[in-house]
């Protein structure tokens, strides 16, 4: 970033001692470093009163085989205005004993015999006799991985280096190296699961030999970088743990934007104009990027490029050259390397490129085909296309204000989850469980000429601490009835369907659908309707048993029997081999007009008749009614009954009534459709 001034600083008094060490706290309840560091001159009673006043959080843990859960809970809950207070308070500089300074933060497998210093940007520009700085003022920004660090955490970064506001949202301003503000930490902000996380971390950084092994400035007092990389770092667990990303994943976190991915194979010269052309009006961040195929990593090739470094995509210009009345139409994209190296691209259209004299000079800067520095180039459009292999697009989505233009402007979110046995059907060869899967209904009311744009993006909520613990996600995708994924809509109704690749994998997603309001388009998930048929409380039983002298046998003068006394009934009945015990009668009375727990003979009659239709029910499984079912069969046996059973329904209600591997018994299947009835059957009582 040349010619960028330092990061805009908190304004503190000057005279405030410099920290000089670590504080070494001993070990005890949450409750009594709060009583220990507080402010000495808070008074207890307007300690209780004033909301202003910041309770001092601990700095450092001396023995970490020591430490109490409950104080890493209560410092977890510390806020980063806690933690700087706290280190101005007591003239400390942080320690961060949730990611410590030790190769557990760096390995997700502590064994690594590495020898890893851990350093402070002071210790380590020391020896340049330079003071370390966030951004060093007057140079360019020029990243080196070093030998551990991440490519696409590298290239994620590099792409926010002239994306002033993007990069200031995830380092926020007022943090700096300055005496007056320093504390030794830092915060950054990382978008996950549809919300920003704050992430604090202490400014150690890993060094080999004193050296800085992972992403790092070619400056040496620059450290916005580097960490950078620690917090994203420490936003998965471990460094190890970040490298599992890909660089969309990397992209989303860092801008909370929706990642589109393209594959040059895929497209054509002319969508991939119109692609890129609609991008630039939505105010994307469009990339690209050569694929190594069998190159070393940042290769310099013949063509002036470098393998998997990322090029920004600036601009794309139309001109036609008219030479002997013959009018050629030229595409020209403008390219910009991220890490602002210079761009030797030899091909046409280059800095020095022949092709420029076909332009005066005056019509280059009525057409903006200028260039501003030594990273930029112009490149013709099928040059483009035969050179690069992907193409990256994000769209602003976290912040929808920010679009260019009214083509997207409206981002709707909804979280769901794939349920075992209820709602993780798998992929659409699943031809028997698909149909299981979370849907949502888009209409389109309004679709201008060429399709209403609509981008679907699915996001499995991020396990990336627990694959520190050697757990993977699950490999989801979207099926999307009658479109694509990123596609144009013409006027109808379409089904959206996130699903897993297997069949009963469980895990929890979070939906983005974005389009433009104007287009009048209405999403709603499906399956949150409720429905209770009560026709089977029209069924009566169609027997030839003696119920009524059986029941008088029982209810005796009142006439009416309770749960105990109807389970023994059904056992006397002998109802096709199947025992009705206790919890099943219970869940029966529920369906009585009674709420005491009793029936009478007519409340008798009607629950039998129920009893009856829910065994046959049951049994056009083709199970006997000592087998079980399925979740997903239990849920088209309420669809016979009638009954449309909402999903959230389903997820929080039917753990009650599963085993282990969520399927029911016959009694099972009985007692959940009372349930059932009786939660939603509000409208049967008021009748």
């Amino acid at each position: 970033m040349k010619g960028r001034k330092s990061v805009p600083y908190v304004n503190i008094p000057n005279n405030l001692p410099k920290p000089q060490s670590v504080s070494k706290v001993s070990v005890a309840a949450p409750e009594n470093y709060r009583a220990d560091l507080k402010p000495a001159n808070v008074r207890e009673e307007d300690d209780k009163c004033d909301k202003n006043v910041s309770t001092p959080s601990v700095i450092r843990i001396n023995n970490a085989k020591d430490k109490n859960e409950n104080l890493l809970t209560y410092i977890q809950a510390l806020s980063f205005e806690d933690i700087w207070a706290s280190c101005k308070q007591s003239n400390n500089l942080f320690e961060d004993v949730n990611f410590p300074a030790t190769n557990s933060s760096i390995f997700c497998n502590c064994t690594s015999k590495v020898t890893v210093q851990w350093q402070r940007p002071s210790e380590i520009t020391k020896k340049f006799n330079l003071k370390p700085e966030l951004f060093a003022s007057n140079t360019d920004t020029t990243l080196a991985l070093g030998n551990f660090g991440d490519k696409w955490v590298l290239n994620a970064a590099l792409s926010l280096v002239e994306d002033t506001e993007g990069l200031f949202t995830i380092l926020p301003r007022g943090q700096s190296f300055r005496d007056e503000w320093y504390m030794g930490a830092f915060h950054f902000n990382f978008f996950r699961n549809g919300t920003w996380e704050k992430v604090t971390i202490d400014d150690r950084l890993p060094t080999i030999d004193g050296k800085l092994n992972f992403i790092h400035s070619f400056t040496p007092n620059e450290f916005w970088a580097s960490l950078l990389e620690k917090a994203y770092a420490k936003f998965h667990g471990s460094y190890e743990a970040m490298k599992s990303c890909s660089f969309e994943e990397t992209l989303h976190h860092l801008t909370g934007g929706t990642v589109i991915t393209h594959n040059m194979a895929d497209l054509d010269t002319t969508s991939l104009d119109d692609i890129i052309f609609q991008s630039i009006e939505c105010n994307c961040k469009i990339l690209c990027s050569i694929m190594a195929d069998g190159r070393k990593w940042n290769e310099l090739l013949s063509n002036g490029f470098v393998a998997e470094r990322m090029y920004a995509i600036l601009d794309i210009r139309g001109i036609k050259l008219t030479r002997d009345d013959i009018v050629k139409p030229v595409t020209l994209v403008k390219l910009k390397s991220t890490d602002g190296l210079r761009l030797e691209w030899s091909g046409a259209w280059n800095s020095h490129s022949p092709e420029w004299r076909n332009i005066r000079s005056g019509d280059k800067e009525k057409l903006e085909l200028t260039i501003d520095n030594h990273s930029e180039t112009w490149i013709e459009i099928h040059d483009f296309y035969k050179i690069f292999t992907s193409l990256y697009v994000c769209y602003p989505t976290a912040n929808p204000s920010t679009f260019g233009s009214k083509m997207l402007n409206k981002v709707q979110e909804f979280e769901g989850q794939w349920l075992n046995g209820v709602t993780a059907g798998g992929r659409p060869t699943c031809m028997d469980s698909f149909w299981v899967n979370p849907q949502f209904e888009v209409k389109v009311q309004n679709s201008p000429k060429g399709g209403a744009f609509f981008i679907v993006d699915l996001i499995q909520n991020d396990n990336r601490l627990i694959r520190h613990k050697a757990r993977i996600n699950n490999v989801v995708g979207i099926a999307l009835y009658q479109v694509v994924l990123n596609a144009n809509l013409a006027k109808g109704t379409y089904i959206v369907i996130p699903s897993t690749y297997d069949p009963n994998q469980e895990g929890e997603f979070i939906l983005r659908l974005v389009y433009d309001e104007e287009n009048n388009i209405e999403i709603r998930q499906l399956g949150d309707v409720i429905n209770v048929s009560y026709d089977m409380f029209n069924c009566m039983p169609n027997t030839t048993y003696d119920l009524r002298n059986k029941f008088l046998e029982l209810s005796g003068e009142e006439m009416k029997i309770n749960a105990f006394q109807l389970a023994t009934l059904f056992c006397e009945l002998k109802l096709k081999d199947f025992q009705a015990d206790v919890e099943i009668c219970k869940s029966l009375l529920l369906l009585s007009r009674h709420t005491s727990g009793y029936c009478d003979f007519n409340d008798f009659l009607l629950i039998f008749g129920i009893l009856s239709l829910l065994m046959e029910i049951f049994t056009s499984t083709g199970k006997s009614l000592n087998k079980k079912i399925t979740g997903y069969e239990l849920v088209d046996l309420c669809e016979k009954l009638g009954h449309i059973v909402p999903e959230k329904f389903l997820m929080e209600s039917l753990w009650k009534f599963t085993d282990e591997e969520t399927r029911l018994s016959c009694g099972n299947f009985i007692r959940f459709v009372c349930f059932f009835t009786s939660t939603f059957s509000e409208e049967r009582n008021s009748a």
